[in-house]
């Protein structure tokens, strides 16, 4: 029989292992377990989460006033309505995961929310449609004309962006940030 973890104390540890710990209990109890475990389950009661169709153990449970205060004290101040909206006062040095400047120019640029609307305003003008091909949906990407690196100007310009499947946009002489010659 193997020994159950205790502390100075004298009381067991936690998760160090339970009583039936490379044992096999008796059929009786397996079959009272399994038994209870679907009354509980037929009901909702005991249900995983992420089952679907699963009723959440609060359900029409009232939420006391303590509680209610709790949560709308921890809600306090924070909208939806700043979803979306840049916030500068956040960026760069001024971040908390702040490393020194390790991400690659051109990804801290994709990343932030002027290009994320520029690519939303080009796929909205293209009717989310590659132009050379005439995809409609898939596997679509936001292509400058004129490459990013050499017209720092026209980079957030729509008239400047297409909207290209991934099969069409790797056959463009830019893609990947390198000149190509079409043949």
């Amino acid at each position: 029989m193997s020994e159950l973890e205790r502390d100075s104390k004298g009381k067991f540890v936690k998760g160090s292992g339970s009583y039936w710990e490379g044992k096999k209990q008796p059929k009786e109890m397996r079959k009272k377990q399994s038994r209870a475990h679907k009354k509980l389950f037929k009901e909702g009661l005991n249900a995983p989460p992420s089952r679907k169709g699963a009723t959440p153990w609060n359900k029409g449970v009232p939420m006391d006033e303590g509680v209610k205060q709790k949560v709308s004290l921890a809600k306090t101040g924070k909208s939806t309505a700043s979803k979306g909206v840049p916030r500068h006062h956040l960026r760069d040095e001024n971040a908390s995961n702040w490393r020194g400047g390790t991400t690659k120019e051109r990804r801290r640029q994709m990343s932030r929310i002027e290009y994320k609307e520029w690519r939303t305003n080009v796929f909205e003008r293209d009717n989310y449609t590659c132009v050379l091909c005439g995809e409609r949906g898939g596997k679509l990407q936001a292509d400058h004309i004129k490459p990013w690196r050499g017209y720092v100007g026209l980079r957030y310009e729509v008239s400047n962006g297409r909207t290209l499947c991934c099969d069409c946009h790797r056959k463009t002489h830019t893609w990947g940030g390198v000149k190509r010659v079409n043949k």
